[in-house]
């Protein structure tokens, strides 16, 4: 966490805060104080890397150079999508996601356009927001954790068992390999049919970009 200090002083623009940055932040960051005030702060002109897998880098790199900061990007999670899974969850009636990478993967399946108009449950609400943007007509809402999200699913769910005429099949978790929690557990012991659908692997990159590894060894990076 940043702890924030408010000098006496007090010039025409507003208070001076002083931010007082992580360990992350190299030295040479540490020249960079803050002049916005009150509200909010900002570090001006900084020099970023940033490691997020390249479909998350590429958008946040155009947001920090909106701000005046440069990127170097990194990404140490590589999206590796499985092959041999698409066309195999013809018969679910609603969908899960726990993440905007499995979202992103099985929104470039050719069965897409009819999965997106089945009811889908997300993960948090950035993930939800992904699903509205990428077309589905029906986003019934987003839980913080996999395990609320399978208690609100089981809500929603057997009001909509109780309606004539309810859709049957079952509710497919579209995943990762590795994933925290047990959605398609926790959904069983509610009673209901679920399965997970493994649709991509992320793996480790093997070493950082050759631009992130100069900056590094130049001194030129400001924060990660």
């Amino acid at each position: 966490s940043c702890d924030l200090m408010v000098q006496n002083s007090m010039p025409r623009s507003g208070p001076v805060l002083r931010l007082q940055l992580p360990a992350l932040v190299t030295k040479r960051a540490k020249s960079y104080w803050v002049l916005q005030a009150p509200g909010f702060w900002r570090l001006n002109d900084m020099r970023l890397l940033i490691t997020r897998p390249a479909d998350d880098a590429v958008p946040l790199a155009q947001v920090l150079g909106e701000r005046g900061h440069t990127s170097v990007l990194s990404p140490l999670l590589e999206i590796d999508p499985c092959p041999d899974v698409q066309g195999t969850c013809d018969a679910a009636r609603t969908i899960a996601f726990t993440s905007r990478n499995a979202l992103k993967v099985v929104s470039g399946w050719p069965e897409f356009d009819r999965l997106k108009r089945l009811k889908v449950f997300c993960v948090g609400p950035k993930t939800a927001e992904l699903a509205r943007d990428l077309g589905f007509s029906e986003v019934a809402g987003w839980s913080p954790t996999a395990e609320t999200l399978a208690s609100d699913m089981a809500e929603v769910l057997a009001r909509a068992e109780a309606m004539p005429a309810s859709p049957s099949g079952p509710i497919v978790h579209f995943a990762g390999a590795d994933v925290a929690g047990d959605l398609v557990g926790s959904l069983s012991n509610h009673g209901f049919d679920a399965k997970k659908m493994v649709v991509y692997r992320a793996e480790a990159a093997k070493a950082l970009t050759q631009d992130a590894v100069s900056a590094l060894n130049a001194g030129q990076i400001d924060g990660v």
